[in-house]
């Protein structure tokens, strides 16, 4: 049975005006009582946990924590979709997901009112994923620019007034590990982690130590 799935962080948590970090995803799943943070990208094994694992500094363990190290970080997070239908509560890939109604203006407010330097994407260029959608509601030029190796782009001046890096980091996913697998970004680095037991997961956990170096930075 198909079901409306309205997002329960975005109107609560605003792109702040000193922020020069912003993370963006989709929408949560339909069954956030099944999170494992109430919060954005809240659902196990996904995004706050890698980071836990990548920079163990940082506290991602309850909403409270991460809150205190997003602020202190000086990012934002959102995501692009306010709501959305799916054929049923168990739908979780962004490609299944249809009626679409998107959280264009906010996001573009947020960012040209802010001090955003870098944009993460949680997803890239498939059906509704972050990065793809993003490229296309802002019409943004970006083919010229991409990296996929780097798994990053520019986001030119005339989109927000001024030049922001963009980086589509490798799916979160517990479901991603294939994927990464046959990745230019894997493949390029794969001879590094010939001796780890499970090196798609450190390669991911590197990869993600490096996009969010400036959380090292404790002070």
């Amino acid at each position: 049975m198909a079901v409306t799935t309205e997002h329960k962080f975005i109107d609560t948590y605003l792109i702040k005006r000193e922020s020069k970090y912003l993370i963006i995803g989709t929408i949560h799943p339909h069954r956030t009582d099944d999170f494992e943070v109430d919060f954005f990208y809240g659902n196990k094994n996904t995004l706050w946990s890698i980071l836990s694992e990548a920079i163990p500094n940082r506290d991602f363990s309850s909403v409270k924590k991460i809150i205190e190290t997003l602020n202190s970080s000086l990012t934002s997070v959102t995501d692009l979709i306010r709501k959305c239908d799916r054929e049923n509560e168990k739908i979780t890939k962004d490609k299944d997901l249809y009626n679409l109604c998107l959280n264009t203006n906010a996001i573009r407010e947020g960012i040209e009112n802010s001090s955003i330097t870098t944009i993460f994407f949680t997803s890239g260029f498939g059906k509704n994923n972050a990065a793809k959608l993003f490229v296309d509601i802002f019409k943004i030029r970006y083919k010229d620019t991409l990296s996929d190796t780097k798994k990053s782009f520019i986001i030119p001046k005339d989109v927000f007034g001024r030049e922001i890096n963009a980086i589509i980091l490798l799916s979160p996913s517990g479901d991603a590990y294939r994927g990464i697998a046959g990745s230019p970004s894997y493949k390029k680095k794969r001879h590094l982690y010939a001796n780890e037991k499970t090196p798609v997961k450190k390669f991911r956990i590197d990869f993600y130590k490096e996009k969010f170096k400036y959380l090292l930075n404790t002070n």
